[in-house]
């Protein structure tokens, strides 16, 4: 188990990045230019992944952090194009083309945390500014489907934000639990989850564990009852009545489970 009080109370906020360059040179316009119509193309056709990861290991592809006349800062990407306009005192998370595809970074203004649009337009797609966002998962393969968490005046006040902006909870999550699968998180003696940013659920589960392997629907305890979570509509099954499904309907309703449960947006 890794609380929130560990996550954020080892973190200094006074530190933003402000150099994301590594050891990678900026691609010729050229190859910048095959890049990002790579990103745009199917990848599931042949040799597109092949391509985009020879050229990613030979340039870097990050956004690049620009000041302006004030001294604010602002993001373009690999082509020159503004991202983010020069605005904010820094970010503390941008996302990368291949790795992190994501149409939204967190930026810092006057020690407040927002997360913001990469189109250009400079919308802030939060409401307000946080104390505190990041990822959940800064790191590993569940980054890019990663959410955010939020603080709001001190620990006694965190949630969840969407990659849109959007709060997702409205209660103090005390705990984050990480799974392979998604974020278990615990507020008062109720259980609550969260899948890569696509499912939420709120926290009123006595307990949530796996049911089985780590490709198995996730059991859910509901008033001491356990069952599993229709993750479409949130209504609860309970095993007693899964059980009374004869093999074939069992079999299908699983895999209707499994699908709704670890589909990925």
């Amino acid at each position: 188990m890794k609380s929130l009080k560990n996550q954020i109370t080892g973190c200094d906020h006074s530190s933003l990045v402000i150099d994301n360059i590594n050891e990678l040179p900026f691609a010729p316009r050229e190859v910048a230019e095959r890049y990002m119509k790579l990103l745009k193309a199917d990848w599931s056709e042949p040799g597109i992944m092949d391509e985009l990861h020879d050229i990613s290991s030979k340039y870097t592809f990050d956004a690049i952090i620009f000041e302006g006349s004030d001294g604010k800062k602002g993001l373009k990407d690999c082509l020159g194009k503004t991202l983010v306009p020069a605005k904010y005192d820094g970010f503390s998370f941008i996302p990368k083309p291949l790795e992190y595809p994501r149409e939204s970074a967190i930026a810092v203004r006057d020690e407040k945390y927002y997360v913001v649009a990469l189109d250009g337009s400079g919308k802030e797609l939060t409401t307000q500014g946080y104390d505190y966002i990041n990822l959940i998962y800064p790191e590993g393969p569940f980054s890019m489907y990663s959410p955010y968490y939020y603080c709001q005046k001190g620990l006694k006040s965190c949630g969840f934000i969407s990659m849109s902006g959007e709060e997702m909870c409205d209660c103090i999550v005390d705990e984050l639990i990480e799974g392979m699968n998604g974020v278990t998180y615990r507020s008062g003696d109720k259980l609550g989850y969260w899948q890569f940013g696509v499912i939420f659920l709120p926290p009123i589960y006595d307990n949530i564990e796996l049911s089985g392997e780590s490709s198995d629907p996730m059991l859910f305890t509901l008033d001491g009852v356990q069952g599993f979570v229709r993750h479409e509509d949130g209504t609860f099954m309970p095993l007693s009545e899964y059980k009374k499904l004869d093999e074939d309907e069992q079999h299908d309703t699983l895999w209707e489970y499994i699908c709704e449960q670890y589909e990925m947006e």
